[in-house]
């Protein structure tokens, strides 16, 4: 399984290019990609196309799909502080958010009802270049009445980059595609007895026993999604699934959903988005941000505002009202290290981490500081010349930084 990941990786590599810069542009972040408490998204339905999830194709034409009549929303809404409801189709799933990323914690619709003991994690940046994989295991009830438990892997990767021509026949540049495939197992039994509720036995958790359900039992499923993300808009402009229910390792089910995210509706609905504004406006790709300024957001809120200065990314108030921390970063092109300032208006965890053009962690130091200015110094000596990515993370506010690496 590791063996074929890493393998996965290296044609995910040659498939994205080499090129460092190219690579930082096409990338998925939680700032500016992740879901919102409040945010609202109406979808079109669209003919599907196994054409256009294919691996051969460096632009990607949606105006040959058929425009179906139907519109649907979906809504994002807080649950507390830090959890999120995404409600589509009157089927909720909650994530926790948190400087990782996200976490699914429950998903239910109906008479579904699963509670995630093992959350499946979906982590960020998700540059072009990398795979993620992860596992989860859920339990609950169906109908009332029989336990379910949902257990598996998933895996996600930025697996490709080109330019797109919308269903409205407008055409996108640099365009980064998004896969997510999950396998899991679909267990349903009367027998209580044998859910980790009743058993605590961690041992569920593992690679080996998710492994056997997935080759045993005899509902399985996967899913397959690929998504389409252009810089300065944080939602995908369009997304496929593939559903596959199988008995018995035989498919007895599949659906396929195509949907379509207007770029005109993404802007009108989606409010108090300062960091994709500020792309779209300054016609900006990638992390390429004011010298010494990145972006918090803070606590992941669409209630984000100025924090009165008028012109400064580097420092937003939460929805309560309170200023969050700021960070610069300086300098920017750098050649044996750089420094990241913190300035807290209140005692706080700071962490520090730099990441390669392909998504990979280099260097990464966490502490907890008191409210003041403190620098923390990020060392970039032994690398080789590139773009590189310095990701700040002040309690709930984050900052991103552009950081360029030249020789002598």
């Amino acid at each position: 399984m590791e063996l074929r990941y890493i393998l996965i990786s290296v044609m995910i590599a040659i498939t994205c290019g080499i090129n460092a810069e190219e690579n930082t542009i096409n990338g998925v972040t939680l700032e500016a990609n992740g879901m919102r408490a409040g945010d609202r998204l109406t979808r079109i339905n669209t003919a599907f196309s196994h054409q256009l999830t294919s691996n051969t194709l460096d632009t990607w034409d949606f105006s040959v799909l058929q425009l179906k009549d139907d519109e649907t929303v979906t809504n994002y809404n807080a649950f507390d502080e830090n959890r999120v409801v995404e409600n589509e189709n009157n089927e909720n799933r909650l994530y926790h958010i948190d400087s990782i990323g996200l976490h699914l914690t429950r998903h239910y619709r109906g008479g579904l009802d699963i509670k995630y003991q093992l959350w499946e994690k979906i982590h960020y940046p998700i540059m072009c270049g990398s795979v993620r994989q992860d596992k989860f295991f859920g339990e609950g009830r169906l109908g009332g009445l029989s336990y379910i438990k949902n257990a598996g892997f998933s895996s996600m990767s930025a697996d490709k980059t080109g330019d797109m021509i919308t269903p409205d026949g407008d055409t996108i540049p640099n365009v980064v595609r998004v896969r997510y495939h999950r396998s899991g197992t679909t267990h349903i039994t009367n027998d209580f007895s044998s859910s980790f509720t009743a058993t605590r036995d961690s041992a569920l958790f593992s690679n080996d026993s998710i492994r056997h359900w997935l080759s045993s039992d005899s509902i399985t499923h996967t899913i397959d999604k690929w998504q389409w993300y252009a810089r300065g808009y944080r939602y995908p402009i369009m997304e496929m699934r593939k559903y596959k229910t199988y008995h018995y390792g035989v498919p007895s089910d599949s659906v396929l959903m195509s949907l379509y995210y207007p770029l005109e509706m993404q802007i009108a609905e989606i409010e108090n988005d300062l960091i994709n504004e500020y792309y779209r406006e300054n016609g900006i790709e990638g992390y390429k941000l004011p010298a010494g300024q990145g972006f918090a957001n803070g606590n992941n809120s669409r209630n984000t505002k100025n924090n009165g200065t008028g012109n400064n990314p580097g420092s937003i108030a939460d929805s309560f009202g309170k200023t969050m921390a700021a960070c610069n970063v300086s300098p920017t092109k750098v050649t044996e290290s750089t420094t990241v300032t913190c300035i807290l208006q209140e005692p706080a965890e700071v962490s520090t981490s730099l990441y390669g053009s392909n998504g990979i962690l280099l260097w990464f130091q966490s502490e907890s500081m008191t409210a003041g200015t403190h620098d923390v110094i990020c060392p970039m000596n032994e690398l080789p010349a590139g773009v590189y990515v310095i990701n700040t993370v002040i309690g709930y506010s984050r900052f991103v930084h552009r950081i360029v690496k030249v020789i002598g």
